[in-house]
């Protein structure tokens, strides 16, 4: 018999959903680089896009649909690591798969250094490209902490908006000096379908996965006031007073106690988006 880490039989739900959690991020993905890479206005088309897809994924995966994302909920425990492993592989193939299908309608030739979502950077220093994805995907993820994860702000399905309005605004603002992706995925997509700027997608990746990082740890130790590396899910709802758990914990290891059954009832019945499914 298959047990997860907390002895729990590992029944074949646990595996069917984890399976469709796996392809909605992968698809989410995929849909998200797509309408992404061919946008008219790149800012707010994609701050569009990034709010369609966390609609469409929300209620299966809790449409992380990032790597950076995905990263900075495992470290503070608000996602199962196993499965978080499995977000990242297929946000990034579904990343590369988006960028494909963007060339091929496009009709760009794969490999040619130029295409879809490829950024012009070769007048921004690496300095510069570092700085600004790092604090885009600070204020990213920190307004997916405010909204998804701190069960103190009752924000239901306005959650996806307020997630595609900070892509917006930060693409808005440092677009023009280093594409705005906030995505790993998204950029190392492009970079390895047309083989742009992939010799600095290095500086990409660090500045996204440090600012996700600090922007989760930051949030939820000063201004949720919880220990980063326990789940949210252990402390008291501090909005009613209540020894109710605040929040669902993954699948793979969810408590079996009837206070948490009851609160994952009612976040699921107040239309909440729930990342750490």
């Amino acid at each position: 018999m298959v047990q997860n880490k907390e002895g729990r039989s590992v029944t074949k739900k646990d595996v069917l959903d984890t399976t469709s959690a796996v392809f909605a991020e992968f698809l989410g993905t995929l849909l998200f680089a797509w309408l992404g890479g061919i946008a008219k206005a790149a800012a707010f088309g994609n701050g569009l896009a990034l709010s369609a897809m966390v609609f469409f994924t929300a209620s299966t995966s809790g449409g992380h649909l990032n790597p950076a994302v995905t990263i900075a909920l495992m470290a503070t425990r608000e996602h199962h690591w196993l499965k978080g492993i499995l977000y990242i592989v297929a946000q990034l193939v579904g990343g590369i798969m988006g960028a494909l299908l963007d060339g091929g309608l496009s009709g760009v030739t794969l490999g040619s250094g130029d295409g879809p979502a490829c950024a012009n950077i070769t007048l921004t220093s690496d300095g510069v490209v570092f700085g600004y994805e790092f604090m885009m995907t600070f204020v990213l993820v920190g307004v997916i902490f405010a909204t998804a994860v701190n069960k103190a702000g009752e924000f239901g399905g306005a959650t996806p908006i307020a997630i595609g309005l900070a892509l917006f605004v930060c693409a808005d603002a440092g677009g023009d000096a280093t594409g705005g992706y906030l995505n790993p995925a998204r950029m190392l997509g492009p970079a390895i379908a047309f083989g742009c700027n992939l010799s600095r997608s290095w500086v990409y990746v660090l500045a996204e996965v440090l600012g996700g990082l600090a922007s989760a740890i930051i949030y939820k130790t000063m201004m949720m006031k919880m220990k980063f590396f326990i789940p949210s899910s252990q402390y008291e709802d501090r909005q009613h007073g209540t020894d109710e758990v605040g929040a669902n914990t993954p699948t793979m290891h969810e408590f079996d106690s009837l206070v948490v059954r009851r609160e994952t009832i009612r976040h699921k019945s107040s239309g909440k988006v729930d990342v750490s499914q």
